[in-house]
Order: C-alpha cells, then structure tokens, then sequence
C-alpha cells in the first residue's frame, strides 16, 4: 500500500462508522483508497460520482462569486459523505 494509501487506511479506521475513503484527482481518477466494504470498482465510481458533484458545486460557487469550495457534506438515509478539496485540482472523500 502506497503511503497515502496508508493515512487513508489510519484516517478512515479513526472513525466511528467510516466505510472507506478515497484520494483522486480533479477528473474523478482515484490515486488512492481503502475500505473494506466495497470492491475496488464500485469504490471508484463512487469516488468518481462525488467528484462529478464537486466539480457542480465548484461551478456555482464560482458563477456566484463566492469562491471555490473547501469541503461539502452530502447526507443519505444510510450514509454520509463527506468530500473535502486538497490542492492542484485533488480532493479526498470519506464514506461515514
């Protein structure tokens, strides 16, 4: 396991209820992930997905004029999602 694999993997067993996390670039391509629930494709997609929404969020932030986004939750009846922005385009997702 990579290094930043590793923190992830640390990160994600810190928490309470985590269920994976995930590092990938501003394309949605995941350079990193753990978790010990999904397989490795369905863990991508959903890295990919929130990064779809990221980029949404990032577009209205920025159309309104109120500066890029540092972090969003996203909450489900069964799950949260928390994506957070890491610099040169990255971000880093934990599942909850």
């Amino acid at each position: 396991m990579t290094p930043s694999g590793e923190i992830l993997k640390r990160t994600g067993k810190a928490m309470p209820g985590a269920i994976g996390g995930s590092f990938a670039d501003s394309q949605g391509e995941m350079v990193d992930s753990f978790t010990d629930r999904y397989d490795a494709h369905e863990w991508a997609v959903v890295t990919a997905h929130f990064g779809v929404l990221l980029g949404h969020v990032e577009s209205l932030f920025g159309t309104l004029h109120y500066g890029g986004c540092e972090y969003f939750v996203a909450r489900h009846a069964k799950l949260d999602i928390v994506v957070h922005t890491v610099e040169a385009g990255y971000y880093a997702l934990f599942a909850i």
